[in-house]
């Protein structure tokens, strides 16, 4: 690429658009750029690529061309933003086909956002989504403020921090994990929000009706912090991990932090259940800790779990530290560490300390 205007303009300029759709069409579409090849790598040079236009308009809008394909992305410190001008059309930066394998490295995504039917206001992932030293930044969206994975997809983040982005409409304040799998390595969730009948303030992990494999939610050397579900009824400040009737929802946290965190019902880490027979939410954690985590309920009726709240499900904890989580006072509160109970019809709650 070799100018910060990212759209398509015959100019003699090859811009980051016009490569993209080069690499998707495996051809010189855009004289500008080189043709695409199989697999390809656009190298962006350090700056701000600023968004404009919808390029795609389906699924709410997206301001990058959608990767059906193979592309590695080295922005080598380069930032892509949708324009905070007024009348700015609502789109959300990028998106991953079914089948799409895009790796992008050393890049900020900040500031996308979509309408209020849509989800993924950073990224929307069907396929395999890869971020290596990225920065996903101040983007909205109904669920997933920051990304949005959704059926059968694979997300991946190494070194890479998801801040201030905001689901609002309910789930997924950073992350909305539906029916697929999530790794983090050496990553930050720090600061984001889920409003109205809030779940996940940072991350939602759901393995809905449609799963057809195990949903997955796996952090090491990882930091939850200071994430907000906020409303009544909000669970999992920091994490939510569900299942529903016949799925399973599996949380695998190693050697990370959840501190800071906000909601009514597991301000940390929420584990739960819903809808109908044999549903199952269970995780481990190992030598991890969570702590100063903040149970709150506005009407002062209940909050349950500052740091745990784990609800017809099963939970190991091993070798770590719950530590200064609290539960504001209430009618009816408990478990300013850990709350275990169980839905009638359910099995109880179980929590297994090692």
């Amino acid at each position: 690429v070799t100018t910060f205007n990212p759209n398509i303009v015959a100019d003699g300029q090859c811009s980051l658009i016009e490569a993209m759709v080069n690499a998707n069409d495996d051809a010189a579409t855009h004289a500008d750029c080189p043709a695409g090849s199989g697999p390809d790598t656009i190298e962006l040079p350090s700056g701000t690529y600023t968004l404009t236009l919808v390029y795609d308009g389906g699924s709410g809008g997206t301001g990058l061309p959608i990767v059906p394909g193979t592309i590695t992305i080295n922005g080598h410190g380069a930032v892509v933003t949708r324009s905070s001008a007024p009348l700015t059309p609502l789109f959300r930066i990028m998106r991953v086909a079914a089948g799409g394998n895009l790796t992008l490295n050393d890049l900020t995504a900040s500031n996308g956002a979509v309408s209020s039917s849509y989800s993924g206001g950073g990224a929307l992932n069907n396929g395999m989504l890869t971020c290596n030293n990225c920065i996903l930044e101040d983007n909205t969206a109904l669920a997933g403020g920051g990304i949005n994975n959704f059926g059968g997809a694979t997300l991946v983040l190494n070194n890479s921090i998801l801040r201030n982005n905001l689901a609002d409409g309910n789930v997924g304040g950073a992350i909305y994990n539906r029916d697929s799998n999530v790794t983090l390595s050496n990553s930050a969730v720090h600061d984001n929000t889920s409003s109205g009948y809030a779940i996940g303030g940072g991350i939602l992990s759901w393995a809905s009706w449609t799963a057809t494999t195990t949903t997955t939610l796996t952090l090491s050397h990882s930091q939850i912090m200071n994430n907000t579900a906020a409303g009544d009824g909000s669970t999992g400040g920091g994490i939510s991990n569900i299942a529903v009737s016949g799925q399973t929802a599996l949380l695998m946290m190693t050697d990370s932090t959840v501190t800071g965190n906000h909601a009514q019902f597991g301000a940390g880490i929420s584990f739960t259940i819903t809808d109908g027979p044999s549903p199952d939410s269970r995780g481990s954690i190992i030598r991890s800790t969570i702590s100063n985590n903040h149970a709150i309920d506005a009407s002062g009726v209940n909050a349950d779990g500052g740091g745990i709240d784990v609800t017809s499900s099963t939970v190991t904890v091993v070798n770590s530290t719950i530590s200064g989580n609290t539960v504001a006072p209430a009618a009816y509160s408990g478990g300013g560490g850990v709350w275990v109970g169980g839905y009638v019809g359910y099995p109880a709650g179980v929590v297994h300390l090692i």
